[in-house]
């Protein structure tokens, strides 16, 4: 564990889980004997209602897979059937895809800050948002993974008749399925059920999944085109990729909860230096006592002490100096160049979105992956304790001279 740096193999950020050639090599000859690759086809629907059985049971001919994440949110958008410029409230802290399917659709975003403890935006928040500005929708993300709880967002569409789509990508294991809410996941290489590329959404009515698949389809209808999707299918290809993954599903779920147990133990040593996403729910006694529990979902997501995006940068390439590969979390989606014209709306009234900077300064995403060793979680977590540790001990010694 403490010998020289240079013996040990470099620890990636990330690799993905997916299946070897020779488990897809039966689903691949169907493929092949059917000659049948896109448009429907019978992996795709077996994909499907395994994808129901596997993690959403009561949600039955209410799934429809896509070509990718984006598009499912497009199609769940699309669904809603806004008015022309509709104004749709997006949490700043997200991905740009979700951003990104907004404007695809037509539509404008309305960028909104985020809980101080989950990094989410909560129904809590978007009430307190809609009863000052007019919006038209509301996108919600289980970001890195946390679930959104279902029950206060479909209270939040009773109470408000707005209407709500959930950006769910990489919660698949954790996000609940609705009734009233139409839900999306991303089945991208990098989350926890991966096909290469791809995605689904959970509608919450039949009779809405047969439009979402009407426009995955460019919305064709008896030969017509009566709603304007796109060509947003999935192919056998990933179908088959799919239907093997859904045989490895245990095995995977098995190896990422051993990673997370290790991580979960290591990350004691970082007491004090670092904090996590925690549920809204969670008061301060239990966050004492639980200090790293149930804060890793679909990545290992940490925030820093200080907040400066110069240090977390500095903390990144201290850590590759060591041969571990770490990140600095994403930009906040309102500070791209391509989206800085739209409103924001933070608490209060205020226009400032100061979780949210915050968080873009803070956050530092460390290596999570199903091939991570005990021994290189150990390593990773040692090394970071040593760069913080020595970093605030000669913070706090300048201090005192001055």
């Amino acid at each position: 564990m403490d010998g020289d740096i240079t013996a040990r193999q470099k620890i990636s950020y990330l690799i993905p889980d997916m299946p070897e050639y020779y488990q897809l090599a039966r689903f691949l000859q169907r493929t092949d004997k059917q000659h049948w690759y896109s448009n429907f086809g019978p992996l795709i629907k077996e994909l499907e209602q395994g994808l129901c059985a596997q993690f959403f049971p009561k949600a039955n001919n209410r799934i429809v897979t896509c070509s990718s994440g984006t598009a499912a949110i497009e199609l769940a958008i699309k669904c809603l059937e806004l008015k022309s410029g509709a104004r749709i409230l997006v949490p700043s802290f997200t991905f740009p895809a979700t951003v990104i399917a907004i404007l695809n659709c037509g539509y404008e975003p309305v960028f909104s800050d985020v809980s101080e403890q989950s990094w989410l935006l909560t129904a809590d928040i978007a009430k307190e948002i809609v009863s000052k500005h007019a919006v038209d929708a509301v996108l919600p993300v289980s970001t890195m993974g946390m679930p959104q709880n279902i029950q206060e967002w479909e209270g939040f569409y009773n109470d408000t008749g707005i209407l709500v789509v959930i950006d769910a990508a990489p919660a698949i294991e954790l996000q609940e399925a609705s009734e009233h809410i139409s839900v999306c996941f991303s089945l991208h290489a990098t989350k926890s059920f991966g096909v290469g590329e791809g995605g689904f959404v959970v509608f919450p009515n039949e009779s809405l999944a047969v439009k979402g698949r009407r426009l995955t389809n460019f919305g064709f209808e008896g030969g017509v085109i009566r709603d304007v999707g796109g060509n947003y299918k999935l192919s056998e290809y990933h179908g088959a990729v799919g239907l093997a993954q859904l045989e490895r599903v245990d095995e995977i779920r098995e190896r990422r909860g051993i990673v997370k147990a290790h991580y979960h133990l290591e990350l004691e040593r970082l007491r004090g230096y670092v904090d996590f996403q925690k549920n809204d729910g969670m008061s301060f006694g239990a966050e004492v006592v639980q200090f790293h529990q149930n804060t890793i979902y679909s990545n290992c997501v940490l925030k820093l002490k200080y907040e400066d995006v110069a240090y977390t940068q500095h903390v990144v390439t201290a850590l590759l100096s060591s041969g571990i590969e770490s990140r600095p979390w994403y930009q906040p989606a309102h500070c791209h160049p391509a989206f800085k014209a739209y409103q924001t709306v933070g608490y209060n009234g205020s226009d400032n979105l100061d979780v949210t900077q915050r968080l873009g300064c803070q956050l530092l995403s460390l290596p999570f992956h199903n091939y991570l060793s005990r021994d290189d979680i150990s390593f990773v977590c040692e090394r970071l304790s040593g760069i913080l540790v020595g970093d605030y001990r000669n913070v706090t010694s300048a201090l005192r001279k001055t």
